[in-house]
């Protein structure tokens, strides 16, 4: 009964997986406050089977003044690189041993998203000049946009 509640909260949800809780009504405060995150799966533990048991936790997400079309985007080599590291990461990717990998990360050698990038065609040149300065190229960009993280020789999705 909403006429009853004195706090609702509206959840929505965009197609990045950012998660939006808005203050649809609140009595005798100002309605429309609104906080973003997304949530991980973590896992916690054993089950009694030995499969890895899971929970989530809320990631704080961009700023309340994000909204869809601001989303940053990557186009061109960058997306192709990063759509690689996808699949590396589904087909490939483990937990790191290192502490410079956020837990629960999947992670993939550098090496190895590097040799997957020359084979599925980031570019279409057999110059190995040309394809590493493009390789470069895109990692870089992605780095400095924050679409991945490094830490040699380790690579992972940061988003």
């Amino acid at each position: 009964m909403p006429a009853a509640a004195d706090t609702m909260i509206e959840l929505s949800k965009d197609g990045s997986r950012l998660i939006t809780a808005k203050v649809s009504k609140q009595k005798d405060e100002e309605d429309s406050a609104k906080i973003h995150f997304r949530l991980k799966r973590l896992v916690i533990g054993k089950n009694q089977w030995g499969e890895d048991a899971t929970s989530c936790v809320a990631i704080e997400g961009e700023s309340d003044s994000y909204t869809h079309r601001d989303k940053p985007t990557i186009r061109g080599p960058a997306k192709i690189a990063y759509d690689i590291l996808t699949q590396c990461v589904l087909d490939y990717g483990k937990d790191a041993p290192t502490t410079s990998v956020p837990r629960g990360c999947k992670a993939v050698g550098w090496r190895q998203w590097r040799e997957a990038c020359f084979r599925l065609g980031l570019t279409m040149t057999e110059d190995e000049h040309a394809k590493n300065k493009a390789f470069i190229n895109a990692a870089r960009h992605l780095k400095e946009k924050q679409w991945i993280g490094v830490s040699d020789p380790w690579v992972w999705q940061a988003r």
